[in-house]
């Protein structure tokens, strides 16, 4: 059975039992000395008084190196011991910290992963954009062919023009997009609520598309978890939005996000949904 002792304590008797070792060993060399000392003496005829104090001070040596040498092994022992389980602790750190490293590293190719799926999935809603776009200014121009060859009299060219600017005009009129500054900004107002959910709905329109991957990035960085981020292809949202459930039990976060989202000149219109859960706090993107 080991004492339980520290490693500064166990090497500290570890020495003590290498000095009393050593000691013993000087002892018993000055006995050997004495002993054949005595025995010469004896050989040549002079008699010595003090054999009986030699024998003592070998059976003292003896008892020194003997006490010693056990010490010395013994908290020998112990150290080797301590310093095993030091290195144990130190291998069960080190895999604890290498197995966080990696679980980090895989939480980030997920994030990776959702970034890229999301960016996929806005380039093809996109380009099925692009081609009803298309589609619908074909049928156009076929109709104004018709209407034109109907009746050229009464085409009023001038309120075609007017409403085909109005037209280009609401579609360059789109939501902001976020620098990075303003999502550092952003992400610092909201860093205090780290481990809060947001809901994000945005339409399928590619700028719109920016200021959602703007404002995703911004809560990766504040640890604002985002898990329904749904791209609504039918719904026709206008601006920005933060939304919650009542506005009896407003949830600090969503302040907060108001809050920030101003700083960074969008303008936010604060609404209250039924179909937004009791107490979370979702965010609607649209064109303005």
């Amino acid at each position: 059975m080991m004492l339980v002792l520290s490693l500064d304590s166990a090497s500290h008797l570890l020495r003590w039992s290498n000095i009393v070792y050593v000691a013993g060993a000087v002892l018993t060399l000055s006995s050997a000395a004495l002993v054949l000392y005595e025995k010469r003496s004896k050989s040549k005829g002079v008699s010595q008084r003090w054999s009986f104090k030699t024998e003592i001070l070998v059976i003292v040596a003896a008892f020194v190196s003997l006490i010693g040498t056990i010490g010395a092994i013994y908290f020998g022992s112990v150290v080797s011991h301590l310093k095993d389980m030091d290195l144990a602790k130190y291998k069960i750190t080190a895999d604890a910290g290498i197995a966080q490293a990696n679980k980090d590293a895989a939480v980030a190719n997920a994030i990776a992963q959702q970034a890229k799926s999301q960016a996929e999935e806005t380039s093809k809603a996109n380009l099925q954009l692009q081609i009803e776009l298309t589609k619908h200014e074909e049928h156009e121009q076929v109709g104004e062919a018709k209407l034109a060859a109907q009746n050229k009299e009464n085409y009023d060219f001038s309120h075609a023009l007017a409403f085909q600017q109005q037209t280009m005009e609401q579609q360059m009129h789109v939501s902001p997009e976020l620098n990075d500054s303003q999502i550092e900004a952003i992400a610092a107002i909201l860093k205090p609520f780290a481990g809060q959910e947001i809901i994000i709905h945005r339409t399928a329109d590619t700028v719109v598309g920016r200021l959602g991957r703007s404002l995703a990035i911004a809560f990766t960085m504040a640890s604002i978890k985002f898990p329904h981020y749904s791209i609504d292809m039918d719904q026709l949202y206008q601006g920005v939005s933060v939304a919650i459930h009542s506005p009896q039990n407003v949830p600090p976060l969503a302040n907060a996000l108001i809050s920030g989202l101003r700083s960074s000149g969008i303008i936010v219109n604060p609404v209250a949904l039924d179909t937004v859960p009791v107490g979370k706090v979702a965010i609607y993107l649209g064109p303005n």
